[in-house]
């Protein structure tokens, strides 16, 4: 059975409002999750360059490292 900070057992009610508030944030979780892969759909990959994120074309390289050398 979970506690409190005060380690008194949880009420029902408490129980309840907790794995509610549970549900909600794994609900959205799950949600930006979908987003972030349907923003990404048809996209050329990410790939780390430089300490930054750019994006590669589909060839696989980069502009900016063909300026730098």
């Amino acid at each position: 059975m979970s506690t409190n900070d005060d380690d008194q057992p949880l009420t029902k009610d408490e129980t309840l409002r907790r794995m509610e508030q549970d549900r909600a944030r794994l609900e959205a979780d799950i949600k930006h999750s979908r987003d972030d892969l349907r923003a990404t759909e048809g996209n050329p990959p990410l790939r780390r360059a430089a300490g930054d994120w750019r994006r590669a074309d589909e060839s696989g390289h980069n502009e900016e490292d063909e300026k730098r050398g």
